[in-house]
Order: C-alpha cells, then structure tokens, then sequence
C-alpha cells in the first residue's frame, strides 16, 4: 500500500495535465483519467489509512481547483468531481477522528475565500455529508454571522428579505440552503417567520411535504408562492420551480390532464428545446408523433437559434431547419456554445457543408474574438474543417475572403497568426500535442548528450 501511495501524486499531475487546455470535446477523457487516481485514495480509506487519504484528497481538490482556467467545464463535470472530493474528504477525516471544528473551519475557508464558483453549494454539501457534532458547529457559525448582520438593522413590521442589507440576505439564503439539505424544517420555519416568505420559501417547504406525502399541504404551499410572485418580482427560475412542483403534484395525485395542459401551455408561449423535453414527457399515449411534429414546427417559427440546432441535434430533422440555420447571422452562430455548435457542425458536413463550414468558421472566430491563447489549436482546426468544405463546395472566394478579414483583425496575435499561416500554405497542421508527447520532448532535449538508459527508462514506464 506504501508503493501505491506513492504514485498517487504523479498520477494526479499526470491527470490534471496542467498548461494543456482541456477543449469540452475531451472532457469525458479527462475525467476518466482523474477517476484513476481517486480510486487509489479511496483504497486507502478501505484499507484504513484514513490521514493519508485525507492529505492526498486535500491535494487532489487544491490540484482540480487550480486547473480550473484550463478546462472547458460547460457540462459542470470538473465541478461535479470536486463535489466528490470534497465529500469523499469529509468521510475520511471523520474515520481518521480529526477535530469536528477543523472540519467545519477548513470548509468555511474555501466557501468564503473562491473567486472561481467551483465551491459554490458546497455548503449544502457539507450539510449533507457530514455528521451532527460538524453541522452543528457549521450551522452556529452561520447563525451567528446571520445574528451579527442583524445587529445593525431593525425593522418595525415584516419586511422583504431583499430590502435587508446585502449581509443580511445573504446569510439568510446561505441559512436557508443548509437548513433544506439537513431536512432541518423546524430552523427553516423559524427563520421564515422574520421575514416575508418568498416563492423559493414555498418551493422549499412544498417539496419537503412532497416528501412526506402531504400532498394537499404540498400544493397549498405552491399556491402560495404563485400568488407570491408577482408581489416579489422574482425570477424566472423560481416560477420555473414552481410549476415544476404543481405538475409533479397533479400527476402524483393523478391529475395527468391538468398537468400537460400546464406544460403545454408554457411550451406553446415560449417554444424551447428544454420545454420540448418537458412536455413531451406528459404527451397522452398515442398522440406523441402528432405532438413531436407540432412541437419542432412552433420551434421552427418561434424559437432561439440554440433551440433550433438542439432540435435539429435530438430528432436528426435537420432538413426542414436549414432555412432558419441559412438565414443566421455570423454573430448569431459565434454567439452559441461549441458544446452545441460543434456536434451540429460534424453532423451537417455531408448533407449541408455550406452550413457546416460556417459553423466551424464560427466557433473558431469565437476563440480569436475572445483572445483565448490556450485554445488557438482548436480554432486552427476549426478553420481547417472550414476550408475543406468551402472549397469541397467551390466556395473558394467565400474562403478567401475570411482569409483576408482573419489577416486584418488578429494580425497581432502571433501565437496564432504563425500556424494559421502555415495552415494556408501547406493545408495541414500538427496535432495539437498530449501531455506525454511534451513530457516527452522535453525530456529529450534537457537529457540531450546525456545518458540514453534514462530515456530508456521513461519509455519503460
């Protein structure tokens, strides 16, 4: 087990492959390769070195929160992976018996001192994960800077939590969101009673009488929050919320008509592919090909451009929504994510290369726009697919002319204006290098005259 603890380090550099951004194409790869190292510190906690395992997960977290710039993490995978770090790194300092109030310091350092997001919610994680004698001393130290934010500032009658001072409010939502992941309703209630309860108040307390069963209390509490609405000017995430709540409750309580008259009525004003998914969970048996073709046409007429190419991507009906992808601006295709444009661009390369190549135009003039260095390789391939296709068409002035525009507006930036001109020359570019392909060429060149067994050595490994 010593051995084995010994590589984990590597491994977990190895895996992070710091320098190297991590396009979102290959982030199902990456976190394959973080899982490896994982592994070995949960067999550590297995085989009872639970101080070890707490220093190598301390480590892990700091390495993934440090790499965070590097990655592409639309898909919140790197994020989701910290989670479990961070639960996995609660467990084994409970094992180990390191101080509760350690524990609890430690965390509150990492809520209050992140600038990235990555540790946003780990409060309600913490919650969730760690035993009584830490959450109690997690929930005294929020409620005393609740307390202390209070201090300052009385009001005469009930009041709106938002018209409290920013420190208030916000030590009011962090309390509420631990609250809910400890299923602590009894603090829940009592702090609600301080202020005027919102329609995120409603969703939570609905949702915990979901729970139990009570149904009715449950949909009196959804009630509540609709009405609350339009008093407090809240979001569209907490009317969304809502209505999520009532339509679980109609079907729970067999109200299934009730509920897609819901759902349909919202695609039908705001036609999405979200909404699309959504409704099309509540189609009465037999009637979902009629509704699938009604559905993609309101998208078709009404919808966002990302709706459409996620509509096109889900049902592959492509030919019926080129004409809305062909009257796209270029603005409008650089403003949807690669996570979304990519995927369309590969598809339509064979029916619809014209398409297609404006897609890869686009996601490439999204990196130059934005000045993201450590993605110009990505961008150069991007043009590459651009090229072969508008010349596959005969749309060689079409290139030409981005050609042009690309020399005028990034001449400056030479990391990506040398490759880019050999692109145009040769037609080929060289693949953008793994992390073992650098260590590689390093290696040899710092060990260059030196003793051949080391590299021996390194290829051995």
């Amino acid at each position: 087990m010593k051995k084995t603890a010994e590589k984990i380090i590597p491994l977990i550099e190895e895996a992070l492959k710091f320098g190297r951004f991590i396009e979102y194409k290959e982030g199902y790869d990456f976190l394959e390769r973080l899982n490896r190292p994982l592994e070995m510190i949960q067999r550590l906690v297995t085989c009872g070195q639970y101080v070890q395992a707490v220093r190598y997960y301390e480590l892990f977290i700091a390495g993934c929160y440090h790499k965070a710039d590097e990655v592409d993490d639309s898909a919140d995978g790197l994020g989701m992976f910290l989670d479990d770090l961070l639960v996995g790194w609660i467990k084994a300092r409970q094992k180990a018996g390191l101080p509760a109030q350690e524990t609890v310091d430690l965390v509150i350092k990492w809520i209050e001192n992140d600038d990235s997001g990555f540790c946003c919610g780990w409060e309600e994680i913490f919650a969730k994960t760690v035993n009584q004698a830490g959450f109690l001393l997690f929930k005294k130290y929020y409620e005393k800077r609740f307390q202390d934010a209070c201090a300052e500032w009385s009001s005469p009658a009930l009041s709106q939590i938002k018209d409290f001072p920013v420190p208030v409010w916000k030590a009011v939502n962090f309390l509420k969101r631990i609250y809910v992941a400890r299923n602590d309703f009894i603090s829940y209630l009592a702090l609600c009673q301080r202020f005027l309860m919102t329609p995120e108040d409603c969703t939570a307390i609905g949702t915990a009488m979901k729970t139990k069963g009570k149904y009715k209390e449950a949909m009196d509490m959804v009630e509540k929050g609709l009405v609350l609405l339009p008093q407090t000017q809240e979001s569209y995430g907490s009317a969304h919320a809502l209505e999520s709540l009532r339509i679980e409750l109609l079907m729970l309580t067999g109200q299934k008509g009730a509920a897609f008259d819901i759902v349909q009525g919202e695609f039908e004003k705001n036609p999405s592919f979200f909404g699309y998914q959504e409704m099309m969970k509540y189609v009465p048996a037999g009637k979902k090909k009629q509704w699938h073709e009604k559905a993609v046409g309101l998208i078709e007429q009404k919808g966002r451009l990302e709706d459409i190419i996620r509509i096109g991507e889900e049902t592959n009906q492509w030919d019926r929504l080129i004409p809305r992808l062909s009257g796209a601006s270029d603005s409008e295709l650089e403003s949807i994510s690669y996570s979304i444009l990519l995927p369309a661009a590969k598809k339509l390369e064979k029916k619809h290369p014209v398409i297609s190549a404006r897609m890869y135009k686009a996601l490439a003039m999204d990196i130059l726009n934005d000045g993201r260095s450590k993605a110009y390789g990505y961008a150069l391939n991007y043009l590459k697919s651009a090229r072969d296709l508008f010349i596959k068409v005969g749309q060689t002035e079409v290139w030409d002319a981005f050609v042009n525009d690309i020399r005028a507006k990034h001449k400056r930036k030479i990391g990506f204006m040398g490759d880019f001109e050999i692109l145009l020359k040769r037609g080929e570019l060289e693949p953008v290098k793994s992390f073992e392909e650098m260590a590689r060429e390093t290696w040899t060149k710092q060990t260059k005259g030196g003793n051949c067994r080391s590299k021996a050595c390194l290829d051995k490994n």
